[in-house]
């Protein structure tokens, strides 16, 4: 985000799981929300990671749903200098293993999500970049890893935002 806001938002995401996988195939869905409080204009208490999964492999496996980990904590913007349209916020999240391990959560004691979010604008057009790292309390069962990314959008009209945004994961070590 380019600022600290109060604000609710709906996400759906659809994931296609690709033939070569142990699925052999198939797709998964989430149905969630996320939940950002501004306490101060430079300081918020953010919930980031929640919802339902639905999870439908093409292998011999039956079709399956259940609750996602919750995540929750903390964002502070360092630099907010509207002006030049610039801003730099930290955070720190974490990740309580209250999900349903029938899809892929639930696991582990829990992981630490500090991070770094930078956003730059130049009127309409605007770019953001974030990084971070997943630090796990238990290594042998979860994986660590760095998370990066980076967007480009570029207002049209109120509401009609174009972009293009690339995600990426590193692992760092694997857990079971």
């Amino acid at each position: 985000d380019r600022q600290i806001q109060s604000e609710i938002r709906p996400i759906f995401a659809w994931h296609n799981i690709d033939n070569d996988f142990v699925t052999q195939g198939g797709a998964a869905q989430l149905y969630a929300g996320q939940l950002r409080y501004a306490v101060t204009d430079r300081f918020a208490v953010i919930a980031t990671k929640d919802g339902y999964i639905n999870f439908d492999p093409d292998a011999a496996l039956p079709d399956t749903g259940g609750w996602a980990d919750l995540a929750a904590g903390l964002k502070y913007a360092l630099v907010d200098d509207k002006d030049a349209e610039f801003i730099l916020t930290a955070g720190l999240t974490f990740e309580f293993p209250t999900g349903n391990s029938r899809v892929f959560q639930g696991n582990g004691d829990g992981t630490w999500n500090p991070f770094i979010s930078a956003g730059k604008g130049f009127g309409d057009l605007r770019f953001l970049a974030n990084v971070g790292g997943i630090i796990p309390n238990n290594f042998a069962e979860e994986t660590a890893q760095l998370h990066y990314s980076a967007q480009i959008d570029y207002t049209v009209v109120q509401y009609f935002i174009p972009f293009v945004a690339v995600n990426a994961f590193t692992v760092l070590s694997e857990g079971t």
